[in-house]
């Protein structure tokens, strides 16, 4: 995401991943690039804290991997292990990100887009375009009301087949 951002034109790239393992891809590609981009070494859910999140065993210690709250029902090729990431909270990233002036937000992180939903309407006003990748149909369905709510209307719905059981949406909001 950070090298199509930085293609497309992006200025400055703030980025929050909590796998160490991709934090030092995502350096490499900065570094490669010259990209303007600071990536903070966090999950993004409810609160703040560390939480216990699942991981592929299969995968683990290379990059490309996913977090996965215990509770998330999503379809796994390989044996999941637990680990332990520092969590930042919907609420504290955008209020950071608001005086950084972000023009876009995209959410790609397993499960967190959920927690949108509770947060401050002002707060997502604040940012002019979102790209949020929803896992469940219900989330996606109370995505679409809440920044409607916000005023962002609903540009497009990208829908993914992984597999017959597996649920994936890309939502693109705008506001009006």
């Amino acid at each position: 995401s950070i090298l199509l951002f930085y293609r497309l034109g992006a200025k400055k790239i703030i980025a929050y991943e909590p796998i160490k393992e991709n934090v030092k891809f995502a350096k490499q590609i900065i570094k490669k690039f010259g990209i303007n981009c600071k990536i903070y070494e966090y999950a993004v859910c409810k609160e703040d804290g560390e939480k216990e999140f699942l991981i592929e065993k299969e995968k683990y210690g290379r990059g490309d991997l996913s977090l996965l709250e215990s509770n998330q029902n999503i379809y796994i090729y390989h044996e999941l292990i637990p680990i332990k990431v520092k969590c930042i909270s919907w609420k504290k990233v955008l209020k950071s990100v608001i005086k950084e002036k972000v023009d876009i937000a995209k959410v790609d992180c397993e499960g967190c887009e959920k927690y949108l939903i509770d947060i401050d309407d002002e707060l997502i006003k604040q940012i002019k375009e979102w790209i949020i990748e929803a896992h469940n149909k219900e989330i996606a369905k109370d995505l679409i009301r809440k920044f409607g709510s916000c005023g962002f209307k609903l540009e497009k719905i990208i829908p993914f087949r992984i597999e017959s059981t597996v649920f994936i949406v890309i939502l693109y909001f705008k506001k009006i």
